[in-house]
């Protein structure tokens, strides 16, 4: 299902009463199944090959959920995931269409299920105004365990909290998105968590009430033209991020970090970044 709108500006979406959390529009899939169990081997960086407990209910062509806290080396403790589609089942050995972006060992607190996700929805051509509305917690678009999603040519304005939150997702797709004054010492204005081979195109964010657009242990990925403008807090943050290329990145004017490349980010191609006046 997609919603689509006239276009920015035309069709306008305005939150009012009271609820707390209040979100706009949420994008909701299963997510998880039953744990299949810990990794019986190392799941090391560059293998397809995942050594599993327990393969009950999985099938080729479903898609797996792993996710570790790795813990070297010391003192770089952060929370690393990766999504990926079941190529072959042999016995306990599952072979996935992507290497593993970094080891895990088996002695790493981590998880391994089966994930579920709401397929292809879709939100175009709309602005969403969380301002009239009341409540702590507002936010514009919420997205939880979706893959193939399409995001695009969307204006959101006026959240406390995050103008759009996605967390678990697959190959989803976002471009053309304006924030304006979203967001929160708590939670950035466009937030990202937990994605794999996702797209992210011609984001800007302007004037964030707290931090601007942050990425949390994505794999896969890619960006161009990321632009946080006048942020109250930290302009661009990439935590966890792996595999991943963005490029053409500016954040001016933030009250704290311009752009922020922190713990457990590796293997990554950044080009063409700007931070000025932070």
């Amino acid at each position: 299902v997609s919603l689509r709108g006239a276009g920015i500006g035309m069709a306008i979406l305005k939150g009012s009463g009271t609820i707390s959390p209040f979100n706009a529009i949420t994008f909701q899939g299963a997510g998880f199944g039953p744990a299949l169990g810990s990794l019986t081997r190392n799941l090391t960086r560059g293998s397809k090959v995942a050594a599993l407990t327990s393969v009950s209910g999985l099938a080729i062509g479903e898609l797996l959920y792993l996710d570790a806290t790795v813990t070297v080396p010391p003192g770089q403790s952060a929370t690393n995931s990766l999504i990926a589609e079941v190529t072959r089942i042999a016995s306990l050995n599952v072979t996935l269409e992507v290497p593993a972006p970094i080891t895990i060992n088996t002695g790493d607190t981590h998880n391994v299920k089966k994930w579920t996700p709401l397929y292809a929805p879709g939100l175009a051509d709309l602005t969403i105004d969380m301002g009239a509305a009341t409540g702590a917690v507002r936010r514009g678009v919420v997205i939880n365990d979706v893959r193939n999603g399409r995001f695009e040519h969307l204006e959101i304005l006026n959240c406390p909290e995050s103008g759009l939150q996605s967390f678990r997702g697959y190959q989803n797709h976002y471009e053309d998105i304006k924030l304006r004054k979203c967001g929160s010492a708590n939670e950035s204005d466009f937030q990202i968590a937990f994605e794999t081979h996702s797209h992210f195109d011609d984001i800007q964010s302007i004037n964030a009430t707290g931090f601007g657009p942050q990425w949390i242990a994505c794999s896969y990925s890619r960006g161009d033209s990321i632009v946080s403008t006048g942020a109250n807090g930290r302009g661009i943050k990439f935590h966890g991020l792996l595999e991943s290329n963005f490029e053409n990145l500016v954040g001016v004017n933030s009250a704290s970090t311009g752009i922020a490349i922190t713990l457990r980010t590796q293997y990554n191609n950044f080009k063409n970044l700007v931070a000025m006046q932070n």
